[in-house]
Formats: C-alpha cells, sequence, structure tokens
C-alpha cells in the first residue's frame, strides 16, 4: 500500500490538503529565475487544468451514475416518439454502496469508513442475471415480430458477429440517449491519458508545492490541530505509515483464509476504530486550511501549464 496520494492525480482524496485536483494559478510577469512562492498566486478560484482538459478531473462515478439516470429518462422518451413503451432501469441503486460510502470526500464517510483501507464499504454487486430489468415483462407480451422491431427501435442495428461498432456509430434510442455518458467516459479517458503522459513532472511539482513556505505554514496549522484531536503527526503521509504498520503487524494472524481468531479479530477491530477516528480528525482539521491550500493548488497547476505550454500544444 502506497503511503500516500500523490496530490496531481484524477483519483486524489479531496479531504487532504493535497486532495482537491483543481489546483492552478495566474502568473503575474514574474522573472523565470524568481522562486515558485514568488511566481504563484492566489487569485485563482477555478482549475486550469480542468478548463484545459474540459472535464471536471475530479469527476466521479456519482457524476456517472446520474447521467445514466439522465439518458435512461432520454430512452423513454426515444422509444415513446417509435410508439413504444419503455421503463428506465435504475441500474445503479441495485448495487449501491452502504449509506456513507458514496461520497468519499464526505465526513460521514470517515465515520464509517476511515479512509477506506483497513474497513471496505460494503457494495452489494449483483451479477448480470440478478439485475433487475422492468422492462422484461413488456418485452414478454410481444409477438416475435414485435420483439424484433422492439429490439431494433432500442438497440438499433446490431454489428455483424465478431465486430464493434464504435459509439458514435451505434444507432437505435439507447445510443442516442447516451450521448453524454459515452461523452463523460471518452473524456474520463483523455484526463488518464493526460496524467499518464505528464506523470513525472507532476511528480515534481508536488514536491516543489509542499515546500512553498505557505504550505509549510498550512500543514504546520493542520498538524497543531491534530495533535488537539491526540494524533501527533507533522504531515499526512505519517497517518498512512502508521496504518500500515498496524495492519502488517495484525496480517500474520488472518493469514490462511480461516476464520479469524478472537484475539486477531479484536486487533482488527482496533485498527479499524483507529482508522475511523484519525481519518475524522483529519477531516475536521483540514477544513480551516482546504480554501487556501486549494488556492495555492490552482497557482501550481497554472506554473505547470505555463512551464508545458509547448509541450502540450505540440500533443494537441
Amino acid at each position: 500500500m502506497a503511503t500516500s496520494t500523490p496530490i496531481w492525480s484524477p483519483s486524489t482524496d479531496v479531504r487532504s490538503f493535497f486532495a482537491v485536483l483543481a489546483i492552478c494559478v495566474a502568473l503575474a510577469g514574474c522573472a523565470s529565475d524568481a522562486p515558485d512562492s514568488e511566481r504563484v498566486s492566489l487569485s485563482l478560484n477555478e482549475s486550469p487544468i480542468n478548463e484545459m482538459l474540459g472535464i471536471d478531473v475530479a469527476l466521479r462515478s456519482g457524476d456517472l451514475v446520474e447521467l445514466e439516470r439522465a439518458a435512461e429518462q432520454g430512452v423513454v422518451e426515444c422509444m415513446k416518439g417509435v410508439g413504444f413503451e419503455y421503463i428506465a432501469v435504475d441500474f445503479a441503486s441495485q448495487f449501491e454502496p452502504e449509506a456513507g460510502a458514496e461520497n468519499p470526500d464526505s465526513r460521514e464517510y470517515a465515520e464509517l469508513n476511515g479512509y477506506g483501507i483497513s474497513i471496505r464499504p460494503a457494495i452489494d454487486v449483483p451479477s448480470p442475471e440478478d439485475i433487475i430489468d422492468p422492462n422484461e415483462e413488456l418485452r414478454n407480451a410481444l409477438s416475435d415480430g414485435e420483439l424484433d422491431a422492439y429490439n431494433l427501435a432500442l438497440y438499433g442495428e446490431s454489428p455483424p458477429e465478431g465486430e464493434v461498432i464504435a459509439d458514435q456509430d451505434r444507432t437505435g434510442c439507447v445510443a442516442e440517449a447516451y450521448d453524454a455518458v459515452y461523452a463523460a467516459q471518452a473524456e474520463l479517458g483523455a484526463v488518464e491519458q493526460f496524467f499518464g503522459e505528464f506523470g513525472d513532472e507532476l511528480t515534481a511539482l508536488e514536491e516543489r508545492f509542499r515546500s512553498d513556505p505557505r504550505f509549510i505554514e498550512l500543514e504546520e496549522q493542520w498538524s497543531a490541530c491534530m495533535a488537539e484531536q491526540g494524533f501527533t503527526v507533522a504531515m499526512r503521509e505519517e497517518i498512512f505509515v502508521e496504518l500500515n504498520l498496524r495492519m502488517s503487524e495484525v496480517a500474520p494472524l488472518l493469514a490462511g483464509g480461516d476464520e479469524p481468531s478472537v484475539e486477531a479479530a479484536q486487533l482488527m477491530d482496533e485498527v479499524r476504530d483507529w482508522e475511523r477516528d484519525v481519518a475524522v480528525a483529519d477531516w475536521d482539521c483540514t477544513q480551516p486550511v482546504e480554501e487556501e491550500l486549494q488556492a495555492l493548488r490552482f497557482g501550481y497547476e497554472a506554473l505547470f501549464l505555463d512551464e508545458q505550454q509547448d509541450r502540450i500544444d505540440g500533443a494537441g
């Protein structure tokens, strides 16, 4: 397990200082040899990287779920327009996580699951045959000819066996209504590609960000708050080092796949309780400094775009 998560990463957790992946700032004409702390301003309130990519890099599965639900309503209207009834399918509701697990950035998530490391939020994922489709009864009532017409209207022409139709070439009500979903999935793929291409540079930028005196001061405020909560940590990575150590001490007692002993189960419960407590403290202590840290992040993001502009233009 990694002891920390890079700041500039689509999967970054917003609760930490180095959480929200939006981080950019305007360069106010400073000399190129000036220190970063003088070249980075705190004037931006939006992410330049988000703006450049045309998508919020923090887009989560929950956002896609809402797009899918809207798409299902579009299928309903489309099928109605060609003379068929269709009932919107809420697939996500059939395998939603436990209450509080749907938003990893919330305090409720921290209270229930900590960071989700020693405590994995339960998600009841049904197998395909168990997914309930309210349209099954409608289809069963159709004749063979009506069913063929229904499926053609819903899914469009089937590709030749062994071939796959590109999203933009699909026909039928599902393809028409799911345009926004396909576009969002493609955009998320572009985000992954961007962060993969500039991974080394963003890692170096992270080190510069953490060396900024403003970051150091805010981290000290966070550390003092954590101490008041009973956790002596100078930086957030230390939490995960300690959690990893605690889990490694219990792991040998859980090996073999057998039912854990009473002692092992008790020790694991203690690890989980500690993770919940420290995650809640982390969440509470991050709130007072998060706005300033995010503004600083926006500044470093803008600095990165300025420095990499030629390469970005070439890639485009």
